[in-house]
């Protein structure tokens, strides 16, 4: 199996990733370090050469530096690797993190390449691939059945985005409404999205969830309370399911070549070393210190405090440390990505504690007082932090005509129920 890793930032050998003793041990390459770049700058400087951290949680970061454990998928995506490598015979409890990386290669979010890197799409044939192929391919990949011999597809979309819930890093053309795994398509209008599946968690059985109708509506709510959200769209089949789609921003088309270029983006997990599944482990001060140090700009901070509003007022108790996100141009400047994952979230089970992130020291119950405090503590003015309060909770009010817009209200009408009392709760 791989025995180092080869890692390109840019048009740049950023470093070298191997074991060593037990441990995995990471080298800047001698030429990226007189760039003048800090591509993880908090617990990573460039003046530095060798870096290793084995005391970070095995699960969240797999032995890795966050920089390089940024790349390695959650749930969803582990189970396509551990797929993929079953399929052409090897265990899959012998997969090691570098293994992941070479599966990952070059199709991995953000800037960072990985090499060697495995081949998945030849023989694939037509590049076209139809919206139900996508579903069900992925869907499989859920099932305790052993599909391998079944899966055609899914290696090349479906093993590299993070989270819980099945998706594909795909590509779309909106015109057309189809989709490719081909890069070569870009030249005939496609681009690169995120698609995420309805119905595909287990508990879904198949059948329409609420969750993607509804992440789409907050798409556009975030959007109307003025915080930067990427371009998003939906599919809609005739038998309710709801499939939702995000533009990726790590990606853009240089209109000149035709090329995709490449964005490199850090969780603020891997940037701060924090496991984002060691609920309220870290608060929105220290967040938006982090963001102000790294960024160099108020303007960031402000930005990022914004979000914290929308998530407080929108009752998203999904806001851990991967679902915020910093951005390094090639020039080494620093801001904040475009938001992402923003979910009405109920108090159940995972998130019976309330927000993973805590708003001065509080993860529920939280007040006026209590965002205002975190604005104080970051130098930003009370009549800043009271307009953007104003903004989002004006936006919000907009929910639940998006909901009867975009079928909610007819579909799930005991969500849309649960949804109303929980935003009651947290309006200040």
């Amino acid at each position: 199996m791989t025995q180092a890793i080869k890692i390109y930032l840019y048009e740049y050998t950023l470093g070298f990733l191997a074991q060593d003793n037990g441990k995995y041990v990471f080298k800047y390459d001698e030429e990226f370090q007189k760039t003048g770049m800090q591509p993880a700058p908090l617990y990573m400087d460039t003046k530095r050469a060798t870096h290793s951290f084995p005391r970070l949680n095995n699960t969240s970061f797999a032995g890795l530096p966050g920089l390089i454990s940024d790349s390695i998928p959650d749930y969803y995506g582990t189970q396509v690797i551990q797929k993929y490598y079953s399929s052409i015979g090897v265990d899959p409890l012998s997969i090691t993190p570098l293994d992941k990386l070479a599966y990952i290669g070059e199709r991995g979010f953000g800037a960072l390449r990985f090499a060697p890197a495995q081949s998945l799409t030849s023989g694939l044939g037509d590049p076209n691939i139809e919206l139900f192929t996508l579903w069900d391919e992925s869907r499989k990949v859920l099932s305790d059945d052993d599909p391998s011999k079944e899966i055609r597809w899914v290696y090349s979309f479906g093993g590299t985005a993070g989270g819980a819930r099945a998706k594909a890093a795909i590509l779309f053309n909106r015109e057309s409404g189809l989709f490719s795994i081909r890069e070569e398509a870009i030249k005939n209008g496609y681009s690169h999205w995120l698609l995420k599946f309805d119905g595909l968690a287990k508990e879904d059985k198949g059948q329409p969830q609420p969750y993607e109708r509804m992440e789409y509506i907050y798409s556009l709510l975030a959007s109307d309370a003025g915080i930067d959200v990427p371009e998003t769209s939906y599919v809609e089949e005739s038998s309710g399911m709801f499939h939702f789609l995000v533009k990726r921003f790590d990606r853009s088309i240089d209109a000149k070549t035709q090329e995709t270029t490449r964005q490199h983006v850090q969780t603020i997990s891997a940037l701060l070393h924090n496991d984002h599944n060691d609920q309220q482990s870290l608060d929105y001060v220290d967040v938006l210190t982090a963001i102000k140090r790294i960024t160099g700009s108020a303007g960031e901070t402000l930005r990022a405090y914004r979000q914290m509003i929308f998530n407080v007022l929108a009752h998203n108790y999904d806001d851990h440390s991967k679902n915020l996100s910093l951005m390094m141009d090639t020039n080494g400047a620093w801001s904040l990505s475009p938001t992402y994952d923003n979910v009405y979230t109920n108090s159940k089970g995972w998130f019976e504690n309330g927000h993973q992130i805590t708003v001065n020291q509080k993860s529920k119950l939280i007040t006026k007082a209590d965002v205002l405090a975190v604005a104080d503590r970051l130098d930003i003015s009370g009549s800043k932090a009271r307009t953007i309060i104003t903004d989002v909770q004006s936006a919000l009010i907009g929910w639940e005509g998006y909901a009867q817009k975009y079928g909610l209200t007819d579909r799930f009408p005991g969500y849309v129920k649960e949804v109303r009392a929980g935003l009651g709760r947290v309006q200040f």
